[in-house]
């Protein structure tokens, strides 16, 4: 996909974004008032549809952390693909039809419909590191992600902000260097998770 393309893609995604989010500003503000004022997480999830396309929506926040998620339902030849914008790096992540059919598959989800896949994923899924090792090519590097189901491989174009998500293997699933990069990711994961969830009720 050509750089221009991609971007438009993505400079139309944003836009949605923005208006799925207003329409839960609300929410978003009593979540923060009440996790504030509990001093606990709280978090859900919905499903929303703007112009008949499927979007799940996630809010997650406690007295030290907030995040709103929204992730486009998109369907592709073999399934189906989802597009997210990571706000805090300012990087879409485009989560492709192989690794969504991976992740059904590993985890056992191939009975629930997109939307509810994409769900399970928001929901089980809060903190995702990326790691800073990376193999360079000349158009592109690629590099291994954590998050609480696995580890995911990662390929990110120069100069696009996108990054694609291409597979995932539970933690269970992993071979001898596989389980090399978890060791090393799992102190960065293990931190961060702790940093955003306190408490563990969300990361665990």
């Amino acid at each position: 996909m050509e750089l221009s393309t991609t971007y438009y893609r993505l400079k139309s995604f944003f836009s949605i974004a923005e208006i799925i989010s207003s329409r839960l500003a609300i929410q978003f503000d009593r979540a923060c008032a009440l996790a504030k004022k509990s001093g606990s997480n709280v978090y859900y999830s919905v499903l929303f549809y703007h112009d008949d396309m499927p979007y799940v929506c996630s809010i997650d926040v406690n007295a030290k952390f907030s995040q709103r998620m929204v992730y486009k339902i998109s369907k592709t030849t073999d399934g189906f693909e989802v597009l997210t914008y990571h706000r805090e790096s300012r990087t879409y992540f485009l989560f492709s039809g192989h690794f969504m059919q991976r992740y059904a598959e590993r985890f056992d989800l191939q009975h629930l419909k997109s939307a509810e896949i994409v769900k399970h994923f928001a929901d089980n899924n809060p903190v995702l590191v990326l790691s800073k090792k990376a193999e360079r090519k000349k158009d592109k590097k690629i590099f291994t992600a954590m998050c609480n189901m696995g580890l995911m491989h990662c390929v990110q174009e120069n100069g696009c902000n996108l990054i694609t998500f291409d597979t995932i293997l539970g933690h269970s699933q992993l071979n001898t260097g596989q389980l090399k990069k978890q060791t090393g990711l799992g102190k960065k994961f293990a931190h961060v998770s702790k940093v955003i969830y306190p408490q563990g009720n969300k990361a665990a």
